[in-house]
């Protein structure tokens, strides 16, 4: 009979502490799942102000590229490629040269795509809070495959001009106008200005691209503001 005894006291306290473990670990997991929830909920918070940030930039790229740099640029172009017309006939006119020269080399303040929430929105790591994978898939691509692109295509437009803007200095007299017109004619000028036109409409492209990529980003933040 003790012995019976003594077995059910075993019993019950290997009972009472499975019970005790059983609690324990029920608290720590709804603590823990709270905890995560809280997490979450401000993890949720953060990524909503900086999509409202990121779509701010965006808004302002898209009306910068479709109501001034893609217009302006598209005008140059088409200055540069007039410019070319006139020099190849016999009878144009000097001062129609001049004019439409004036108006195609010189070039237009370039403007590239915005990237500050991007860069800190990575730096500090919460790019992952971003769940949904084509959202930052999109993300990812505009600010730097697209980004790069753009930064290579107005690098090279500026060496284009650079180059350019070089060979005028050495080859004309300012004060004398009657040398521009002898410049005009040469292979180094014409390749000069054809690259120049060619560079141009290529940032042009770019910059409708840069619209596109733009307004798909924008269309899946708002999606993911809205679920």
């Amino acid at each position: 009979m003790p012995t019976s005894k003594w077995y059910q006291n075993i019993k019950l306290n290997w009972t009472v502490h499975i019970v005790d473990l059983i609690v324990v670990i029920i608290g720590v997991t709804v603590a823990f799942a709270i905890t995560n929830e809280a997490e979450n909920r401000k993890g949720q918070k953060e990524k909503v102000v900086i999509l409202n940030a990121m779509l701010s930039e965006i808004d302002k790229d898209i009306d910068v590229f479709e109501f001034h740099q893609i217009p302006v640029n598209a005008k140059q172009v088409a200055h540069i490629t007039r410019l070319i017309d006139l020099i190849d006939q016999s009878n144009a006119s000097p001062d129609s040269i001049k004019y439409y020269f004036q108006l195609g080399i010189f070039p237009f303040r370039n403007w590239i795509i915005t990237d500050i929430t991007f860069e800190s929105m990575k730096s500090s790591g919460k790019i992952d809070l971003i769940y949904s994978q084509e959202l930052k898939n999109s993300i990812v691509q505009l600010y730097t495959s697209r980004l790069s692109q753009s930064n290579f295509i107005i690098d090279t437009s500026k060496d284009i001009n650079t180059d350019f803007i070089d060979y005028l200095i050495e080859k004309v007299d300012f004060s004398n106008p009657e040398t521009f017109l002898e410049v005009i004619h040469e292979r180094k000028f014409n390749n000069l200005l054809t690259r120049w036109r060619n560079i141009n409409e290529a940032k042009v492209s770019e910059f409708e691209e840069n619209v596109d990529a733009l307004k798909s980003t924008k269309a899946l933040i708002e999606k993911d503001l809205s679920d």
